[in-house]
């Protein structure tokens, strides 16, 4: 009995850690939440992770929040070295958007303390159809680019 209770306890730690980064909300589901600090501003940190549509009604990103920072904004990053802030990010019914490093993500600024690398913090997202909707972001290192 003991041997099946230290097993059931390890799998539900391995299922645990493999859904912290993931939520649902409606028909919006968001999985696979990081962060990274930017390259490219100073005290901030970049939030990343892919938004699913599994309704047949588009829904928007419209806004996110963490205990964190004082603002987040959501933000473009086309490539130009320049981040643009959007009013709302679109995810298409039956769609995917992808937030990632160098395009689309969620910007913190301001940050004091910088959240270290292995930190985790939760990122409360506010759709128009759907709602709300929190996840956990877990801070790693920015993978290298080409």
């Amino acid at each position: 009995m003991k041997t099946l209770t230290v097993t059931l306890a390890a799998v539900f730690a391995v299922a645990s850690a493999a859904w912290a980064g993931d939520a649902r909300v409606g028909a919006i589901e968001v999985k696979s939440a990081w962060a990274a600090p930017s390259r490219v501003m100073a005290k901030g940190l970049g939030a990343f992770m892919v938004l699913t549509n599994t309704g047949s009604e588009s829904d928007q990103l419209v806004a996110a929040s963490a205990p964190i920072a004082p603002a987040a904004s959501l933000h473009d990053h086309a490539g130009s070295g320049h981040m643009t802030p959007l009013a709302a990010i679109e995810v298409a019914a039956g769609g995917s958007v992808v937030l990632k490093p160098g395009a689309l993500h969620v910007m913190f600024m301001h940050l004091e303390p910088m959240p270290a690398e292995g930190a985790s913090f939760p990122l409360t997202l506010r759709f128009a159809r759907a709602g709300e909707v929190t996840v956990t972001v877990d801070v790693k290192a920015m993978p290298r680019m080409p």
